[in-house]
């Protein structure tokens, strides 16, 4: 639940701390629509997601922005890493400036190299998340485990064979 809090830019916050400031924007946003009177744009959508989206891209979309994030949300928090990915790559076909989209994306992809025991890989995606937000405690210990791991793999493979411990398994 707080890699997903943290991906959402909820730092220092709890996940249900998060829930509600997304609820309220989204209310908020309702509101805003419901003063201005734009029925015709309210009409054209079908569904909520897509009724308060902010732009207009995103309201003209099949799927709205906001349910590919709020759908990585819920899978970073299932660790469902793969499907986290995917879905952050449909969130940035919609909107590719979305940094939000593109710091999860680094976050959850670098879990998966680190995975798959490509810690060097796994360095560079966490580097990029620290890049788009340079405060982030999540992606500096997520790049500081991948290296300590990358450090204790290039020493056993000069040393010898790497037992299931240290190649975290």
């Amino acid at each position: 639940a707080a890699a997903a809090a943290l991906a959402l830019g909820a730092a220092g916050k709890s996940p249900e701390e998060t829930r509600w400031n997304a609820t309220k924007v989204l209310v908020r946003r309702r509101q805003e629509l419901a003063k201005g009177g734009d029925l015709e744009m309210a009409l054209e959508c079908r569904s909520y997601l897509q009724l308060v989206a902010e732009d207009p891209q995103q309201r003209v979309a099949e799927v709205p922005f906001l349910l590919y994030m709020l759908r990585t949300v819920a899978l970073c928090d299932l660790c469902r890493w793969e499907e986290a990915v995917s879905d952050c790559r449909k969130a940035l076909s919609i909107d590719p400036k979305d940094e939000t989209a593109q710091y999860t994306l680094h976050i959850a992809t670098g879990i998966l190299r680190a995975k798959c025991f490509k810690f060097e890989a796994a360095v560079g995606c966490f580097s990029k998340a620290i890049r788009i937000r340079p405060v982030s405690s999540e992606a500096r210990i997520h790049r500081a485990i991948a290296l300590a791991r990358a450090a204790r793999a290039a020493g056993a493979g000069a040393g010898g064979a790497q037992s299931p411990r240290d190649a975290g398994v």
